[in-house]
């Protein structure tokens, strides 16, 4: 293991049960460094976009929560970044079908290129596919 180091004390015992609690220590240790090379497989860190998504598709109440949050941004494409999240924490798949909306026409809707700039028909059909709606309401 790198930077890291195990050590097993066995003491005392019987000397003709040693060579089984040897074994079993051993056997541990696999154990041990398969679990410990299984970690340091994963990612360290994940990026925020990925963070937001986990945390809408473990908490359904967020999203509206989350929407409310970026209502006060004058940016559009803040609100195009939110549905996307959305979207992608329910399925993209899922949603584009809920709003009978081709899957690429909905990445290419909710993107932030020059074409990512949708109707306000796809906005509604998108909105209302992740269970939320769209509301007008006066400047206070």
């Amino acid at each position: 293991m790198i930077g890291r180091e195990c050590v097993l004390l066995l003491c005392g015992g019987d000397k003709p049960k040693q060579s089984a609690d040897i074994e079993r220590a051993l056997e541990y240790l696999k154990d041990y460094k398969d679990k410990d090379r299984n970690l340091m497989k994963r990612k360290a860190s994940i990026s925020h976009d990925e963070a937001v998504i986990r945390r809408l598709r473990k908490d359904p109440d967020f999203a509206a929560e989350y929407l409310k949050a970026i209502e006060d941004e004058d940016e559009p494409r803040v609100l195009l970044i939110a549905l996307r999240h959305l979207a992608q924490a329910q399925g993209i798949a899922k949603v584009a079908k809920a709003a009978s909306i081709e899957r690429e026409s909905l990445y290419r809707a909710l993107s932030l290129s020059i074409h990512g700039n949708p109707r306000l028909s796809t906005l509604v059909a998108v909105t209302k596919a992740i269970g939320l709606r769209l509301t007008v309401e006066a400047v206070q």
